[in-house]
């Protein structure tokens, strides 16, 4: 048995005359896949101290966790030093064939396990080079390549459809919720003062300010420059750091964040009651979750605390599902977009019986646990799917393409 340099070189070129070339980093390689992250633009840039590729050469992420980072280059450009540059050597290995090779099991296991560092370890061309590999001829390389370019091809498609299946599910589920949000199937009429989101609305439902309804607050962020007031920090505060997990949570149970009784004392902040639905005025526009302990928030948000009349958790339906496209329509600013506190002030709802807003809010939540099964069951068969496409690759490279399905 071989050693891969035997087979690939790992020429180190750097760019230095100052042209523009287009430059691939880590983030831009999907893990494991062999390919660059969907929709990603590639940018032009001089760089003296990136590394050169050429058609036909494979990019090897050799820093764990990205030694799945791997991509075949199809032109000439520059990229970061953390990507091995792999050159075939002419006449010996198929390109392609050596980008398949870097997917194997064994590959990813020997690059783990020559992996050195404590906080980011990392393989060298010295340890991948010495990869023990039983070559093929070449014109076999080629059938592999042929039918793994063809199977990968069609796995990658079946994914896509779950993909688009998923998004499709999460689309009837958010209609689903906004159509019980704003009455569901009872009886209607064209309510006079009616916001234009809301549409007809059944008879025995009323038209309500929010603020009449709710107390509108919101936080603030102590100074950054007053370093004593972010010691001992223990009371949770929400912030934009919460932001992106407001899009799959009802409650906030924890927050990225902590703030302190100093800082809370010095600023104009403090501490809101559980139940509190708070609501992201400020760059992810209309995020928004329900307070599950008291906690305080910064500026960015608009808290209201719910009187008798208002179910928290139905005025967060409001917010997440029918309201969404209203928000968009008060949003200002060149830069950062954002919904100012007097819009706030003015926000209708439409105001069914508690009894009702309680019931809708268990329908609502039944729904969303549909789509939470069905997209979990989807993520189980793309994992399935692509545990195939990754045990086929290594089959068809390390052991050759007899007895694969469609291989006669």
């Amino acid at each position: 048995m071989t050693r891969l340099k035997a087979f690939v070189s790992n020429p180190v070129e750097r760019s230095t005359d100052g042209v523009a070339l287009p430059f691939v980093a880590l983030e831009h390689i999907e893990s494991r896949l062999g390919r660059l992250v969907a929709g990603v633009e590639i940018e032009r840039r001089v760089d003296d101290a990136a590394v050169v590729h050429h058609p036909g050469d494979v990019r090897f992420g050799k820093l764990r966790p990205y030694l799945g980072k791997s991509l075949y280059m199809r032109d000439h450009g520059h990229g970061s030093g953390e990507l091995l540059v792999l050159r075939p050597r002419l006449a010996t290995i198929n390109g392609r064939f050596l980008h398949y090779l870097t997917l194997t099991k064994p590959f990813l296991d020997w690059a783990s396990a020559t992996a050195y560092g404590v906080k980011m370890p990392r393989t060298t061309w010295d340890s991948i080079g010495s990869f023990p590999i039983d070559l093929p001829p070449i014109e076999d390389q080629t059938q592999v390549v042929d039918y793994l370019d063809s199977e990968t091809a069609h796995i990658e498609a079946l994914i896509q459809e779950l993909r688009n299946l998923q998004l499709l599910i999460t689309e009837q589920s958010h209609g689903k919720q906004a159509w019980l949000a704003l009455g569901g199937d009872l009886p209607r009429v064209a309510m006079q003062g009616s916001e234009p989101w809301m549409g007809p609305l059944p008879t025995h439902w009323r038209i309500a300010k929010l603020k009449h309804e709710a107390r509108l607050e919101s936080g603030h962020t102590p100074s950054r420059s007053r370093l004593e007031l972010w010691d001992d920090c223990s009371i949770p505060w929400v912030s934009l750091n919460d932001v992106t997990a407001m899009a799959s949570i009802e409650f906030i149970e924890s927050t990225a964040n902590l703030i302190s009784e100093a800082g809370l004392a010095a600023s104009s902040a403090r501490v809101l009651p559980a139940g509190t639905v708070v609501l992201s005025r400020d760059a992810t526009i209309g995020r928004t979750a329900v307070l599950a302990a008291p906690m305080a928030t910064s500026q960015h948000f608009a808290d209201w605390v719910c009187g008798p009349s208002l179910e928290p958790r139905y005025l967060w339906l409001l917010f997440r599902t029918a309201m969404q496209s209203h928000f968009s329509s008060l949003t200002d600013g060149a830069t950062l977009r954002t919904i100012g506190m007097p819009d706030m002030r003015q926000l209708r709802i439409p105001l069914p019986p508690i009894d009702e807003q309680r019931a809708i809010v268990r329908v609502a939540s039944s729904v969303r646990r549909w789509e939470a099964d069905l997209r979990q069951e989807l993520d189980r068969q793309i994992s399935l799917l692509r545990e195939h496409r990754d045990s086929m690759i290594t089959h068809a490279v390390i052991q050759g393409i007899d007895g694969l399905p469609g291989v006669t």
